[in-house]
């Protein structure tokens, strides 16, 4: 079994409204001696920013960093996506200027989203 395999129980748990799952099949990842990666927790970020379950989604990004892997811009689109269900118009401000402090190029997607969570927000 690899870590890709992993990746796919994991994902098929979002789709299959999983979420408690999620956590076992990490602690069974590194059981066998797998480290997840970047991917392993974009899934896991993806499958709680959808519900949104902000506690989870900040978990795992501090997992992410601690394993001392970097979030991308994917990962951070999709925090800000659990930030615009939520209507916390200050989260995605705060993503959107640390990204740009870092001289990464923000897309349509950051400013999608900060649409929606104003629109959330009232």
């Amino acid at each position: 079994v690899m870590v890709e395999d992993y990746n796919l129980m994991i994902h098929g748990c979002a789709l299959a409204n999983q979420h408690g799952r999620i956590d076992v099949l990490f602690q069974r990842l590194r059981r066998n001696g797998l480290v997840p990666t970047d991917h392993s927790y974009n899934i896991a970020i993806n499958a709680f920013a959808k519900i949104p379950d902000m506690e989870q989604v900040e978990t795992y990004l501090q997992r992410m960093r601690d394993a001392g892997l970097q979030p991308s811009l994917v990962t951070y689109g999709t925090l800000c996506k659990a930030f615009a269900k939520k209507g916390f118009v200050s989260g995605i401000e705060n993503v959107m200027q640390s990204l740009k402090n870092m001289g990464m190029e923000l897309n349509e997607y950051f400013y999608t989203s900060l649409i929606y969570a104003c629109g959330a927000a009232e």
